[in-house]
This record gives C-alpha cells, sequence and structure tokens, in this order.
C-alpha cells in the first residue's frame, strides 16, 4: 500500500468519550488526513474524573480514527512507559483499510525529532502486509476393537518455546519455556495409557483414539480442528478424557481437580460414590474451560479433564522437570485407567448433558460483562465466530447458536477477537444493547442484556 501524507495531525492520546466532555479530536479536522497519537491513557489528574483506561486500549484508538476518517495512525510512546511493543497472541486479526505505523523512540530521534513530542508533519512511502502461517500436528494412534465405539484421551504436546505474548516472564534475559508440568505431564500420562492399553488390547471393549493436540497454546487450535475433521464417526464417539498439568499432585492443598463430571449423569453418579484413599478429589460440573476438552463438550460430547491445580511457574521458564511430583503422576495416571476401565465396562451408551458453565474461553475474566460464548479462533470470516454457547449466559438468552458471527455490538463493528474485546470492555452489568449476527445467509438483530 503507498501512502503520502502531506498533513499528520497530533490528537494526543486518540480517545473521545461518548459519556463525558473528554475528547481528543475536539476542534481536530482528521477527514482524509493521517492522525500521530500516544499509546496507553492519560494519567488521572488530566483525565476530568473519566475512567480512560478501558478507552485506551490500540484497538479503541484505531477504530476511533477511523471513525472520524483518518487514513493513516501513526502512534508513538510517551517518555513515561516502555516504547517495546508486546506481540499481540497469534490469532487471526483483520486487516485494516489504512497504514499503521508505530514509532520507536530510537526511530524518531534518528529523524532529528523529539522523542517526547516528535513534530511529525508528513510522510511518505509503502506498506506490505505479509500474512503469516504456521502448521501444527495432532499426532494419534488408534486402538480398534470388535466395537469401533470410541474412547478418546488427550493432552496437548505444544508449549511456548521462547516464550511469548502469554508468557508470564518478564526477564531481560530469553529463556526456554520447558512446559514440564504444562504439558509434559499429561503427555506422559498419554503415552503411559498408550502402552498400557496396547499390552492388554483383548481386554477392552471399545476402541481407543489417543491424541496428541498440537496447538492448545494458540487458542485450542489443534483440539478445534480435529473436532471438525473426525477420523471417527461422531455418533460413535463415547466420551473424550483430557489430561493437561497433572504434574504438581503433592503440591496442590484442593488436591485433583476433574472437570465436566456434569456432562454425563453417570459420570456424575460415578464420582460421588467413588472411595479413593491416596488422592484428594474436588469434582467441578462444568464442561467447559481453557483446554482441549472444551470443543468436544461443544460438540455434545461427554468430557471429563484432569487437572492438578494452577502454581506460580505456570508459563515461565520455571516449570521444569525437577519440580514435577513424579509419584504423584503415577498416582493420577492409575486412577485415569481405573476411571476409563469403569466407562469402558460400563454397559448402555453415556447421555451427554449440558452444563451451566462458569467459562467462556480464554478471553472474558478481565470485563465486567461477558457473553458466555466460546470463540472461534480456526475461521477466517469478517466478524467474530462463535463455537459454543455457555447455558444460561447473556448470548443463550439473546438466541446466540453455534456457528453464529457477530458482526456487531451495539454501534461498535465485530472484525475479530480484539474488536469484541474491545466493545465489551465499553459495558456493564444490567447495560442492553443489541447484536448484529449472520448466521448462514441471514443477518439477525437480537436484543442482549448484560446480567
Amino acid at each position: 500500500m503507498e501512502f503520502q501524507f502531506d498533513e499528520i495531525i497530533s490528537v494526543n492520546y486518540g480517545i473521545s468519550v461518548e459519556e463525558s466532555e473528554y475528547d481528543d479530536y475536539a476542534d481536530r479536522d482528521v477527514d482524509g488526513k493521517a492522525v500521530l497519537i500516544k499509546r496507553h491513557s492519560p494519567r488521572v489528574e488530566d483525565s476530568s474524573e473519566v475512567d480512560l483506561d478501558k478507552h485506551g486500549s490500540l484497538t479503541d484508538k484505531i477504530v476511533n480514527a477511523l471513525d472520524h476518517k483518518a487514513t493513516g495512525i501513526f502512534f508513538y510512546t510517551t517518555e513515561d512507559h516502555d516504547d517495546t511493543m508486546l506481540a499481540l497472541a497469534r490469532t487471526r486479526v483483520t486487516p485494516k483499510d489504512i497504514p499503521i505505523f508505530w514509532l520507536r523512540r530510537a526511530g524518531i530521534e534518528r529523524l532529528g525529532l523529539n522523542a517526547a513530542d516528535p513534530a511529525l508533519t508528513a510522510a511518505a512511502g509503502e506498506t506490505e502486509l505479509i500474512p503469516v502461517r504456521d502448521t501444527g500436528y495432532n499426532v494419534m494412534a488408534y486402538l480398534p476393537s470388535a466395537n469401533d465405539t470410541t474412547i478418546i484421551v488427550g493432552a496437548h504436546y505444544d508449549h511456548l518455546g521462547w516464550g511469548g505474548p502469554t508468557s508470564r516472564y518478564r526477564g531481560e534475559e530469553k529463556k526456554i519455556h520447558s512446559g514440564a508440568d504444562d504439558n509434559g505431564s499429561g503427555v506422559a500420562a498419554l503415552l503411559e495409557l498408550a502402552r498400557m492399553y496396547s499390552a492388554r488390547h483383548d481386554e477392552l471393549k471399545y476402541s481407543y483414539l489417543l491424541v496428541a493436540f498440537s496447538g492448545e497454546e494458540k487458542g485450542l487450535l489443534g483440539s478445534t480442528h480435529f473436532v471438525r475433521h473426525l477420523p471417527v464417526d461422531s455418533s460413535k464417539i463415547r466420551m473424550m478424557l483430557n489430561m493437561d498439568m497433572i504434574g504438581r499432585l503433592k503440591d496442590q492443598d484442593k488436591g485433583l481437580a476433574i472437570l465436566g463430571t456434569g456432562t454425563c449423569p453417570e459420570f456424575k453418579a460415578y464420582f460421588d460414590s467413588l472411595e479413593i484413599e491416596d488422592i484428594k478429589i474436588a469434582q467441578k460440573e462444568s464442561g467447559t474451560g481453557p483446554t482441549d476438552h472444551t470443543p468436544f463438550y461443544n460438540n455434545n460430547i461427554p468430557v471429563l479433564h484432569f487437572f492438578t491445580g494452577a502454581h506460580e511457574d505456570y508459563h515461565t521458564p520455571d516449570d521444569v522437570l525437577e519440580k514435577i511430583d513424579p509419584d504423584g503422576i503415577v498416582s493420577v495416571t492409575a486412577m485415569i485407567d481405573r476411571v476409563l476401565m469403569h466407562f469402558d465396562q460400563l454397559d448402555g451408551p453415556l447421555v451427554f448433558q449440558r452444563t451451566k458453565d462458569k467459562h467462556s474461553g480464554r478471553y472474558g475474566g478481565e470485563y465486567s460483562v461477558t457473553l458466555g460464548i466460546m470463540p472461534d479462533f480456526v475461521s477466517e470470516v469478517r466478524g467474530l465466530g462463535v463455537d459454543g454457547v455457555s447455558e444460561g449466559r447473556p448470548a443463550d438468552h439473546a438466541g446466540i447458536k453455534k456457528g453464529d458471527v457477530i458482526i456487531k455490538i451495539g454501534s461498535m463493528v465485530i472484525d475479530d477477537i480484539y474488536t469484541y474485546m474491545n466493545a465489551l470492555g465499553k459495558y456493564r452489568k444490567g447495560d442492553s444493547t443489541t447484536l448484529l449476527v449472520e448466521r448462514g445467509s441471514d443477518t439477525l438483530s437480537l436484543p442482549v442484556e448484560f446480567k
């Protein structure tokens, strides 16, 4: 994209707040011109008693500039902030129709300008947007039996490598994130179960599909793709059992968490009556959560997820082998084997049932309101695809269905996950608005209330 801006207008922080008098675009005509915008938001004393932090995201500022018909955006960072640009999470971002630039202080100084207040007046050049794609691989092992109804057992084998946007490590030296617990522990159990079941193959009533998923850390990509392209008949999947972070049992006061016990009446009955001496169990009925059992639950498959709990080493270079509880993994794996064998030998089908879910995916916990959906991170659509809807949440009451694409919340156009999160940040509990949704060839207007 070639560009030439003969005029670049400074608009301070690029924030406009409808419910107050604060407007960085007041008395500035930027139609057809480029704008220069400070990152972050003003200090409290400069904000006219308005909470400007919730309007200070890059997404919000880009949307606001587009609303004012700017044709280019230059961001820079004030001296009271680090001007390092942290990478956004690796997911699909809808390209904008105008060039957008981030100016580092070192670059501003090379232009002979004042980094604290650059008087950028004109610019010309060319930009090229290069889509970055990668390939992940799910690794599967199939143990067939005379009965082709299948039990799926899974664990994700990807982690963070050198870190990235989801790392909690803030040191200056680059370090490998080994992921011994997340999720070397689950993969170790998966391999042990594969060894055990191969050795006693003739004892298994049902067929087994053991899957090591890729792309979990990037938004459940591997498991979502797997569910959409099942290698077995979906009507003959008996259940799915997932293992993610089961390596710190001795460090957990609450013991072993088992999620999904409410996704099947037979699960609840079994775990309510289960007596086990060496492991303390905490049942969670919800069928959703930020790991690979969720896409299966969203496709009406009974799920169980085993988890020994979060810890301070999560997503840091300190999640290492030396901190793993090997005896605990052995105990958890033995219990998983016991659970699988119970439902392998149990007569009759396992009946799926939905649960009242507290989770809505990886995004939503930091906002005052949520819709209660699982975003679709795989499909390339303009808008936000819906991969699942939590029962009893605002989206469910509004009539949102799996497969819908949200293209507008109130007056805000939704292009991708970032504009969706930006829009949610504007609402509080008790607010109402309208969702514009594409469902197949139809466009629907659905009223929603954030309770």
